[in-house]
């Protein structure tokens, strides 16, 4: 798959563009086994993940690359 140039995500805190190398905070809603919820910028993404995160936990994320399907974010 070839990496697209950016991505736009809507949700009920309005519009976010993502591109790589955007940095990003989030804060965790949820986190069950290898999966946690995070509110990005009013949109809640569930992400598959091993680092040990704690719910209401604020996080600065960095969009390290967007594909067909999936973007890659990286804990900061």
């Amino acid at each position: 798959m070839s990496d697209l140039a950016g991505i736009l995500v809507n949700g009920g805190g309005g519009e976010l563009r993502l591109l790589p190398g955007r940095r990003l905070r989030a804060r965790v809603v949820a986190v069950d086994g290898g999966r946690a919820v995070l509110a990005v910028a009013g949109v809640e993404v569930t992400a598959a993940t091993d680092a040990p995160l704690a719910v209401g936990a604020t996080v600065t994320l960095v969009v390290d690359a967007i594909s067909e399907g999936r973007i890659a974010l990286r804990l900061l």
